[in-house]
């Protein structure tokens, strides 16, 4: 590790608890809140060791902080990435499963979904403006992960008997005016709806069902939902029609029995800059 932009370097391993020798580091990941804080995750399979190693650091890896040793049967380490605005969340793709953690690592869940695939996650990348997690698998392809809540469940947040996340953009993208070139065959595919999700984390005693609301500043409701009320992070999709919702600022009430909470969306219109001849040039 350095200090002093590469002039000199200091071998932090020998620093790293239980650590095995000649372990292969698979990954690096300083820390954007804290100047001396990093991550690191090491890769024994190739030794037959499929034990997760992860470890934290918070002094420039004069001490090392073990935050994977809990996680049973996930096999090799081999990358680990820190929120983008939470600093208490972090992602851990091992040799057969995602794992998110929102205490620094304290304690982990798996990510399980009906078409997640049980494979070698290789690298992770949260992304800064939309906080959704990319993450490239060995194999399965890269998955497009809607995980920005997980930047907003701060243990205060969490604590509250409900909390709505703000929720991504609404993007309404139109069509270009210059049609396609197919080249030797061509493709089809339905077209992707604009839409998000709207996400809220129940703590209290919770409900059978949430009623969710889309208002606009003046208090019109332009759309109602409803999803699961019982405790948990709950997720219900929004798909507005740009005839009937316009682009602007939307406020998001989901009410969950006696108690209610208050998010926000916005709705962005590109067409007329997609459509924009000069835009195009």
């Amino acid at each position: 590790m350095t200090q002093d932009g590469g002039k000199t370097w200091t071998n932090t391993t020998p620093n790293i608890p239980e650590a095995p020798p000649f372990t292969y580091v698979s990954s690096v990941s300083p820390s954007r809140f804290e100047a001396g804080r990093c991550f690191v995750t090491l890769d024994g399979h190739r030794n037959n060791d499929y034990e997760t190693w992860a470890f934290m650091t918070d002094d420039f890896g004069k001490t090392w902080k073990r935050v994977g040793g809990d996680l049973k049967d996930a096999g090799a380490a081999y990358v680990i990435r820190e929120g983008v605005l939470n600093p208490d969340y972090l992602i851990l793709g091992t040799e057969y499963f995602l794992y998110v953690s929102l205490d620094r690592g304290a304690t982990w869940g798996k990510y399980k979904t009906g078409n997640w695939p049980t494979v070698r996650m290789n690298d992770v990348f949260l992304h800064p403006r939309d906080n959704d997690a990319l993450v490239a698998t060995h194999g399965r392809s890269v998955w497009q992960l809607p995980f920005r809540v997980f930047e907003f469940l701060t243990e205060g947040n969490l604590a509250k008997p409900l909390y709505v996340a703000p929720a991504s953009d609404v993007l309404y993208l139109g069509r270009t005016p210059r049609g396609w070139f197919g080249g030797d065959r061509g493709w089809a595919a339905p077209n992707s709806q604009p839409g998000t999700l709207i996400t809220y984390h129940v703590n209290g005693e919770g409900a059978e069902r949430a009623n969710i609301e889309i208002l606009r500043a003046d208090g019109t409701r332009v759309a109602q939902l409803a999803g699961p009320g019982t405790k948990g992070l709950q997720a219900v999709p929004w798909r507005p029609n740009a005839a009937q919702v316009p682009a602007g600022d939307y406020s998001v009430v989901v009410t969950v029995g006696e108690e209610k909470a208050q998010g926000s969306v916005k709705v962005i219109d590109l067409t007329d800059t997609l459509n924009h001849q000069v835009g195009l040039e």
